[in-house]
């Protein structure tokens, strides 16, 4: 069956709409909008006009983004409305495609995560390779839709040549819209930011992936983090080699400060934890993007306290509460994202999560004190412990008791305000 045909079936769109109401990211209303068109005739039209040629969706918006709140930028492109609704729903009706992925590969899988690959990392002998530890410069800004497009042709053609024939449109149009509204000739790379980028990034890098599964004493890839291993300093240097001739040829580069041979037993960083002697804690750099989560929260409570909107005690649970939902998800399920629900079952080594305990202590403190001195002394834990808050390692040895985590704002004053303005 084809990726058009897929979709058309009434069995696909309900299960793509409960799909998006498991993972809690849609407002009420937003979710209402999308499951209007997509079970609607209207959607099944438009897919009818897509699979007998007649392309007519909008070039994808274009934005700059700031990055890891740094001066640097990303792009992202976007497809609002209906025709965003259309192209979620298309990705979702692929169905199949993951029987072209290596093994090795575990990134946006429906049968492997991140988390079983640092689990697979943490069994194997790293104590005794070499590692080749990699990691691409704007991977998705970089694929080239002239080199894909080939890649795709493999997979579609010509068993579903009338989707082959539209994602070899999409991708090659090389016109977005700007923040003003201008259509400007621009090439899109990957598209991250809509759906069918997590596809392309899968994709693009399959040559890398056949090669060094047969080869390596151990390889894995999630996007663009790659981790080739050996035994043989010789042939780490060999695979090297060969890494760099599949990049120049895709046109790619690499992180350079992310990239490079570890000697055997040296730690190295992979999706965000670093692994050492075994075991495994969160990372430098991702402790220091939690961190700016953290702090971003913190301002915010302080400066609802400082408004009038919250008193102190409403502004720090209404930190708990942001907290609980990053952290665990949104509802006693969690969500696929939820930083915990991946990250506790392969942390081994607790250290960094007390590191970061410590941190939202003080956070709590800065809101409740209003001030960055003495707040260890003026609020003792007891009282935080009062305002419902728990520690993450806490919940690391009570999985069990995450479900009973607060998730929901309750906070009449900061309500009556906003009702007020």
């Amino acid at each position: 069956m084809g990726v058009f045909e897929n979709a058309k079936r009434i069995e696909t769109r309900e299960n793509f709409i409960n799909s998006r109401a498991r993972r809690k990211r849609y407002g009420a209303t937003m979710l209402a909008e999308m499951e209007d068109y997509i079970l609607s005739d209207r959607c099944v039209n438009d897919i009818e006009r897509l699979e007998r040629g007649d392309y007519f969706l909008d070039y994808p918006q274009y934005r700059l983004v700031p990055k890891n709140f740094q001066n640097k930028k990303r792009a992202v492109y976007l497809m609002k409305g209906e025709q965003g609704f259309l192209m979620k729903l298309i990705v979702h009706s692929m169905s199949g495609v993951e029987e072209h992925y290596s093994d090795r590969l575990f990134s946006f899988r429906s049968d492997r995560t991140g988390t079983d690959l640092l689990n697979e990392v943490r069994k194997k002998d790293m104590g005794n390779m070499y590692v080749l530890k990699t990691d691409v410069s704007n991977y998705v800004g970089s694929i080239v839709p002239e080199f894909v497009v080939p890649m795709i042709e493999e997979i579609y053609m010509p068993d579903d040549p009338a989707f082959f024939r539209f994602l070899e449109w999409f991708l090659t149009r090389g016109k977005v819209i700007d923040r003003n509204g201008d259509v400007i000739d621009h090439c899109p790379g990957g598209m991250g930011g809509i759906p069918i980028g997590n596809f392309l990034m899968n994709l693009y890098l399959h040559e890398m992936d056949d090669y060094y599964e047969s080869r390596a004493a151990f390889y894995s890839r999630y996007s663009d983090d790659i981790l080739i291993c050996s035994y043989s300093y010789d042939e780490i240097k060999e695979f090297e080699k060969k890494f760099y001739e599949i990049l120049d040829r895709l046109r790619l580069t690499t992180n350079k400060e992310k990239t490079g041979i570890l000697m055997p037993g040296e730690a190295f960083d992979l999706l965000g934890m670093e692994l050492a002697n075994g075991s495994i804690s969160i990372s430098e750099h991702s402790m220091k993007k939690l961190k700016r989560k953290i702090r971003r929260y913190a301002n915010k409570g302080l400066l609802n306290r400082n408004r009038g909107l919250m008193t102190a005690d409403e502004a720090a649970r209404d930190f708990i509460i942001r907290f609980n939902r990053f952290f665990f998800g949104v509802d006693g399920r969690g969500t696929l994202l939820a930083w915990a629900k991946w990250a506790f079952p392969v942390i081994t080594d607790t250290r960094s999560l007390e590191e970061l305990d410590h941190y939202i202590q003080d956070s709590l403190r800065y809101i409740l004190y209003g001030s960055m001195k003495k707040r260890k002394e003026s609020i003792p834990y007891e009282k935080l412990s009062e305002l419902g808050y728990k520690t993450l390692v806490y919940y690391y040895h009570h999985p069990d008791r995450i479900a009973e985590i607060p998730r929901e704002f309750e906070h009449s004053a900061f309500r009556r305000s906003k009702e007020a303005r």
